[in-house]
């Protein structure tokens, strides 16, 4: 207890630091629903995989990076060994070894490893294990065709190895609209059975009569008894097909008993090693293990989804390690090709690897894209606040295409009334839980614009054009009399308010609607906009700026109007929305003392603060204004601008050039990043930063112009 309240550090699947005090809950170094655990992404808009950094898949989702995780993988706190996450839990090799005294074996994932891409425009993991004199590497590619996964392990330094892999899969086809993370949480709706069949073993979940399964249970008959109920199942489930090449030498087919009993393969295999039993079945919650020679020091494992049997197994046995390798290499390459790149960055790696995690977030379906593919915190949901900055990182990047189809997207989805839910689930249904925020009406209408300013459609623009329309005559009725946006969320904060976030948004997309209306010739629509828009505008100049001075108010709940703003709301108002005009000199000194209080802000915080949480757009603010060929005020240096993006790029990047949502400072000098690595907004904003401060004709002021 102290003068903020009762603070309660280290609450499992809530955060590190929960306050209760006067200005309302409140939540610090926050990991909501448990510590991610992964901090890398591997995909092809189905099939999807994260790799924690010490080798084990702890996602694996399909049939899109939405929606299902198919691995049982769950973390608890920081504070506790392996983040709290069972032993048995994720998809991970061990060795088999020979040793003077006989055979010793160990799990890959107890070694010391490091981690990286294979290069800056693949999408290859590679995973190094060492220990003594063996060294194990672990690369690990998804096809770029189909919904396979293959993983090769390359020995050296080893008498006799074998491989041990461990698949502790979880099934899933549910969710539940509003409560994001119950296909991760869920567990009681996971999960069926596991079969040796061919060679593999088959891993699903299926709508079947359950009395099918009640054979296993009956006698020596039960595994061929599953194996044919399976192969006449004809509904569409969720299977996955495990193998090797070579082929597997032993398996295990065991019940997660997380940690306890000798049926359990994960512990089969700890006692073991790749002398597996050889139990051919199990149902309910279970898991798996097969043994794999080497040949030539080279082990490769195949994880195949399919929603048959058949269509599993037949993706599993049609896929090779080095034939996805080559092909996954050509695709990154061919896909970066036409990338705006910056002109000059501290690791252009960082750059190319925010925009390859926008393609492994997308759904190659229906075009949505998800915050995180990570699962915990579950932001595995597409928020139209992150995805009109995804939208235009896309043009650049040279993909329209995809841009087109997730506007399409969001012009579906939108609700009758105009406005957009808080995040949807790749076919559309809403994620929750916040009701109505207030900032994403407007940034869904600026990039359903500005998608056309980059590539003027007239049959694009027609398309969307309707939900312009409904969003704006929204953002135009729900209003208060003294001019602000009607009250509600904020950044996803639970207290309803009228504050900067919202309000900056709205007039950009009040001004996005204006300008498709005149060429939709829309006039009165336009007319009407423009006026509201207007009216915004000084109800944000008068709140904003007393005394001609920049004050954002406070980021708290205290103050009396709840959320107001923070530098980085503020940074919007400069860029994307740009709603100061500097051929007007009373608006001209609003803009330099805006720019004057977001460096300053910078300069105390960058390099000092315990936590930073998207300083990016502050940053990107700046980039921007100096593009602008405009001076700092007073005696303030620009090439501090310079300095910072390259703190992002070459200090607080992961060792995989992604980023979390939040970046803590452990130690002095020491930077983690945290929350949902890869975050995919973070790695674009550091994108952005460097491509406004170096090409700056490419994040011109006002783009929506």
């Amino acid at each position: 207890a102290g003068p903020n309240g009762l603070e309660v550090t280290n609450v499992p699947f809530v955060a590190d630091d929960l306050t209760l005090g006067p200005n309302g809950p409140g939540l610090g170094n926050s990991e909501l629903a448990g510590p991610t655990a992964i901090d890398s992404s591997l995909g092809n808009g189905g099939l999807t995989a994260g790799l924690t950094p010490e080798g084990t898949i702890a996602v694996l989702s399909w049939p899109n990076p939405s929606y299902f995780n198919q691995m049982d993988y769950l973390t608890l706190s920081r504070g506790d060994p392996n983040l709290g996450a069972a032993k048995n839990m994720g998809a991970f090799a061990g060795l088999d070894v020979a040793t003077a005294h006989g055979r010793a074996f160990s799990w890959l994932s107890d070694w010391p490893s490091t981690q990286s891409y294979l290069s800056g425009t693949s999408d290859a993991l590679i995973t190094t294990f060492a220990r003594g004199a063996i060294t194990v590497t672990q690369t690990a590619v998804v096809s770029t065709t189909s919904d396979v996964m293959t993983i090769r392990y390359k020995v050296q330094g080893a008498r006799d190895p074998k491989l041990v892999f461990f698949e502790n899969l979880n099934p899933a086809d549910h969710k539940m609209p509003f409560l994001p993370g119950q296909d991760q949480f869920g567990f009681m709706f996971n999960d069926m059975a596991a079969q040796w069949q061919g060679g593999m073993v088959v891993h699903f979940r299926e709508d079947v009569d359950a009395t099918k399964l009640l054979n296993v249970a009956e006698g020596s008959a039960a595994q061929e008894t599953l194996v044919r109920d399976v192969s006449e199942m004809r509904k569409p489930g969720v299977f996955f097909a495990v193998t090797s090449s070579p082929a597997p030498s032993a398996h295990q087919v065991g019940i997660d008993l997380g940690g306890f009993g000798n049926g359990d393969a994960y512990n089969d295999a700890t006692a073991r090693g790749a002398r597996l039993s050889g139990a051919g079945v199990a149902v309910g919650q279970v898991d798996a293990a097969i043994a794999v020679p080497f040949k030539r020091g080279v082990a490769d494992v195949v994880m195949a989804a399919g929603s048959t049997n058949g269509e599993a197994v037949q993706r599993a046995r049609a896929t090779s390690f080095g034939h996805t390798l080559l092909d996954e290499e050509r695709y990154w390459k061919q896909w970066l090709a036409n990338a705006q790149l910056p002109a000059s960055s501290a690791n252009l790696n960082v750059d190319r690897r925010a925009l390859i995690a926008i393609a492994n977030a997308t759904d190659r379906s229906g075009g949505s894209i998800v915050a995180s593919i990570a699962r915990q915190s579950p932001y595995g949901e597409d928020w139209t606040r992150d995805g009109s900055f995804f939208n235009y990182a896309l043009d650049l990047a040279g993909h329209p295409e995809m841009v087109t189809a997730h506007n399409l997207f969001y012009a579906r989805v939108q609700r009758a009334d105009g406005t957009w839910g808080t995040m949807y689930y790749a076919d559309g249904e809403e994620g929750g839980p916040f009701p109505y925020e207030s900032d994403q009406q407007g940034l869904a209408d600026w990039t359903l614009w500005q998608h056309y300013v980059f590539h003027p459609s007239k049959s694009y623009l027609d398309a969307v054009y309707p939900a312009i329309a409904r969003a704006a005559d929204w953002m135009t009725a729900y209003a208060t009399p003294d001019g602000r946006q009607g009250p509600g969320m904020e950044d996803d904060n639970f207290f309803v308010s009228s504050g900067l976030q919202g309000a900056v948004a709205q007039w950009l997309g009040l001004e996005s609607a204006v300008r498709a209306a005149s060429v939709e010739g829309d006039a009165a629509s336009a007319s009407r906009w423009s006026a509201r828009a207007a009216a915004l505008k000084a109800s944000v100049l008068k709140q904003y700026w007393p005394g001609g001075k920049f004050n954002p108010g406070s980021p708290g709940y205290g103050q009396n109007l709840g959320y107001q703003g923070d530098p980085n709301t503020a940074a919007w108002l400069i860029w994307p929305a740009g709603l100061l005009d500097p051929a007007v000199p009373s608006e001209r000194a609003q803009l330099q003392s805006l720019a004057a209080y977001l460096y300053d802000y910078l300069d105390a915080n960058v390099y000092k603060a315990s936590q930073l949480f998207y300083e990016q757009k502050a940053i990107m603010a700046l980039g921007v204004y100096l593009g602008m060929g405009l001076p700092l005020p007073g005696a303030r240096d620009p090439g501090k601008v310079r300095e910072w993006v390259d703190f992002y790029h070459a200090v607080l990047a992961t060792p995989t050039w992604h980023f979390g949502e939040q970046i803590w400072q452990v130690a002095p000098g020491k930077w983690v990043d945290r929350v949902d690595m890869p975050h995919v907004w973070s790695g674009v904003y550091v994108y952005l930063d460097a491509v406004a401060l170096t090409r700056p004709d490419l994040t011109p002021y006002r783009p929506w112009l």
